[in-house]
């Protein structure tokens, strides 16, 4: 546990915390109770109808001990639409069905296209929030993603969910959820919530038949000693639902998935995936799930966006291996989220020698071609990609990045026809430089004339970039369909 100034502020913000907490949830399971009464009595209208709403929405139990079957319950049209305006008239109150438990939702209700950061959830529960939060209040910012299930498998907050609690995979980095996510929607920051999907360690210990198995039984880990859970197996895509579900119910205003996919390591000689994987391809069963997601999402009225390989777009190959199709994952994506980090491409991908040391032609080049694949479909998704707010030590030749560099990727998006994008930086450390702040038209490294031109690959410094993308093993030229 990291202690920010003296102990005793530390102690007493810990003891508001759970006060705090405390009320909310009375406060919230009051209004639950009402709401449920409320609900109760209208299924006993529509019960002693002669005809049932042929509209009303069924919503399974995904996560009763992870079994196939399903219990049903119903919501009418008519309570699924009840809106509220909250005090805050960009805020709405929608009920939503969770564990036949019916709980009011509050999210936002417009929002501007997105220009985001990251948030990890121990930094979304330290003081050093406070100074993210400026820098949203004060630039052209106005969303965050933030971890809600990590890459460890562990929830960042105390989520009321059946198997995340049986699992012991909460871990309180964010406390009082609900006043937290409130405070957000209070400036219209739009929240999305990070759920990192098929790389989950924690389930190799609580749930190990979920899990990706080497072809003598034992599980299998990655070079980083993470096990994977087997995308091929039902239960987990109901889990991992279940998770993004409860998340939009506790407030937040998207539900983001990322690791969709197969590690890259493995082989698949060495694997038994079972569960039907002789007779679906990788491609098959991770355009099933997210199909299957978005599905049930809607259901809901969640907004439900997914994270891809920069890489796969157009290339067979890293296609084959994530089992990522680009084209055919964005038809059932409202939004679809490329990570287009120019240090991600080989050399020579779209003519550029290091694509890292060039980013607006690196981004530019990427968004075109993602225009030139989806343009295959009837429906397009939006298109939000992730850009470099990071140095990349590792690859040759690499210079380090300045707020010049990440305010090019920005241009470069624009530039291309898009108007959203998302920065990752896994330390949580951005260059804000980079940013327009509010009432300006300029970024303030130009504003205040600040020179970056002299930084060569002598400075460049360790920074961390653990992004789903930071393993890819090929990068091949993506200007080449091979």
């Amino acid at each position: 546990m990291q202690f920010d100034g003296n102990i005793r502020v530390y102690l007493q913000q810990i003891l508001f915390d759970t006060i705090m907490d405390f009320m909310n949830r009375w406060i919230w399971l009051l209004g639950s109770a009402l709401i449920l009464a409320s609900c109760q009595q209208q299924k006993s209208d529509i019960n002693s109808a002669t005809e049932q709403d042929s509209s009303a929405v069924v919503i399974q139990d995904t996560t009763e001990n992870g079994r196939n079957e399903s219990e049903q319950t119903t919501i009418s049209t008519e309570q699924r639409e009840s809106t509220v305006m909250s005090k805050d008239t960009n805020v709405i109150e929608k009920p939503i069905e969770f564990d036949d438990t019916i709980i009011v939702r509050k999210s936002l209700r417009h929002h501007e296209p997105v220009k985001g950061i990251y948030v990890s959830g121990p930094i979304a529960g330290h003081s050093r929030f406070k100074e993210l939060l400026d820098m949203v209040e004060t630039t052209e910012l106005n969303a965050m993603v933030i971890d809600v299930k990590n890459d460890n498998g562990n929830v960042t907050y105390n989520m009321n969910h059946k198997l995340v609690n049986e699992f012991g995979a909460n871990i309180r980095y964010i406390r009082g959820i609900n006043a937290f996510l409130e405070n957000l929607h209070s400036k219209n920051i739009y929240t999305i919530a990070r759920v990192v999907a098929f790389r989950d360690p924690l389930l190799a210990k609580k749930k190990p038949e979920w899990c990706v198995h080497r072809k003598d039984g034992s599980i299998y880990y990655d070079r980083s000693g993470l096990a994977w859970v087997n995308p091929y197996n039902r239960d987990v895509w109901k889990y991992l639902v279940s998770i993004g579900k409860r998340a939009a119910a506790d407030g937040f205003d998207e539900i983001q998935f990322d690791y969709i996919r197969f590690s890259t390591e493995v082989k698949d000689d060495e694997v038994n995936y079972g569960f039907g994987a002789d007779t679906m391809s990788k491609q098959q069963v991770i355009t099933e799930f997210v199909k299957y997601s978005a599905s049930e999402f809607k259901k809901c009225g969640i907004e439900f966006s997914a994270d891809v390989f920069g890489t796969v777009i157009n290339n067979d190959v890293d296609t084959r291996l994530v089992g990522q199709n680009y084209a055919k994952m964005g038809r059932y994506l409202s939004t679809i989220s490329p990570m287009i980090y120019p240090s991600h491409y080989g050399p020579n991908v779209f003519q550029i020698p290091i694509p890292n040391n060039e980013p607006y032609r690196a981004v530019f080049g990427a968004m075109n071609l993602s225009r030139k694949v989806l343009d295959c479909l009837d429906t397009k998704p939006n298109v939000r990609a992730w850009l470099q707010d990071f140095s990349a030590p590792w690859v040759k030749g690499a210079r380090a990045y300045t707020p010049a560099d990440v305010r090019a990727q920005i241009d470069a998006i624009y530039d291309a026809g898009y108007s959203e994008w998302i920065l990752w930086n896994a330390s949580v450390k951005y260059r804000k430089d980079a940013l327009i702040m509010n009432g300006d038209s300029i970024p303030m490294y130009k504003k205040y004339k600040k020179n970056y031109n002299a930084v060569t690959s002598d400075s460049i410094h360790t920074e961390k970039a653990s992004h789903d993308s930071a393993n890819v093993e090929s990068r091949i030229d993506t200007t080449k369909n091979e």
